[in-house]
């Protein structure tokens, strides 16, 4: 079974999307079709779509977007009872642009608080998100009379120091034969391919057999338990503990070992130890 990714993180451009040793020239082109001008997007990180650029290399497909504001305005409206509370809430990266009506009274009494406007607009200009209740208005305009509050606006998007709507920054990391579907955050849309590589994200690196690899993360551990500050007795205590957890030690390394998705190159023998080391202190959680 294909291995599964679902959903997108949001984040500023990050470091580790950088071309690696091998990469599909076709990985912009597909990413751009699949996505662009889209809220959401599906996408699958196999050789059947992009190509294989390094055969018999564990392969990813890595990807930044920019997600930009969707509709230049966007409408919102509320009613609500007398005694409760009437919110309007504009989609993420827009604000409260303007106030289009507002009321609280009862329209077929010809009942309504004149200054209505004028608090709408005092509570909610500027906001994402804002609610009315009668106590914002003050004297009742019409005592025993069922009342209503309502209130419509117009959103905008917000705009940075430049005065350009505000855009958003999503990446993903999809492992070779898996896929993960791509979204925005409210009404935005992919609006640029800021990165899009499928192949080996590590520039150089070598490609090491399983047992290699489990040599270097058993070797990195070693290490590490012998070069506490060179104090003997801390690694007397060390070593006793190891002893101690033998067993607990065999069931960590096979833990992480074991796992599908993790690539066995030289650059990544450090991290795997120290996935191995928080299994043994109680704080490894596999993700």
């Amino acid at each position: 079974m294909p291995a599964q990714s679902n959903g997108s993180s949001i984040a500023q451009p990050s470091a580790i999307f950088n071309t690696g040793s091998c990469s599909a020239a076709s990985s912009i082109a597909v990413v751009v079709k699949a996505c662009l001008g889209q809220r959401t997007c599906t996408l699958s990180a196999t050789n059947s779509v992009f190509g294989d650029p390094c055969p018999s290399v564990y392969k990813q497909l890595s990807i930044q977007f920019a997600c930009g504001a969707g509709p230049a305005t966007y409408s919102v409206a509320a009613t609500a009872p007398e005694n409760t509370f009437a919110q309007v809430t504009c989609p993420v990266g827009y604000h409260i642009d303007s106030i289009d009506s507002a009321s609280f009274g009862n329209p077929t009494a010809a009942c309504s608080a004149s200054s209505s406007i004028a608090i709408a607009k005092a509570e909610c200009l500027g906001k994402n998100s804002c609610f009315l209740a009668k106590e914002n208005f003050g004297q009742d305009p019409c005592l025993a009379i069922n009342k209503s509050l309502s209130i419509r606006a117009t959103c905008r998007p917000n705009l940075d120091p430049n005065d350009n709507p505000v855009s958003v920054v999503i990446q993903n990391t999809i492992p070779q034969d898996g896929f993960a579907r791509i979204q925005c955050p409210g009404v935005f849309t992919i609006a640029n391919v800021l990165f899009a590589s499928y192949g080996n994200p590590f520039q150089g690196d070598v490609v090491l057999s399983k047992a290699e690899f489990t040599l270097g993360v058993t070797t990195e551990l070693q290490n590490r338990w012998s070069q506490l500050n060179g104090n003997f007795q801390i690694i007397q205590r060390q070593y006793q503990r190891y002893v101690a957890q033998r067993q607990r030690n065999s069931v960590c390394l096979t833990k992480v070992m074991i796992d599908p998705l993790r690539p066995m190159y030289k650059s990544s023998v450090i991290a795997a130890a120290q996935d191995v080391q928080r299994c043994i202190d109680g704080s490894f959680v596999r993700q």
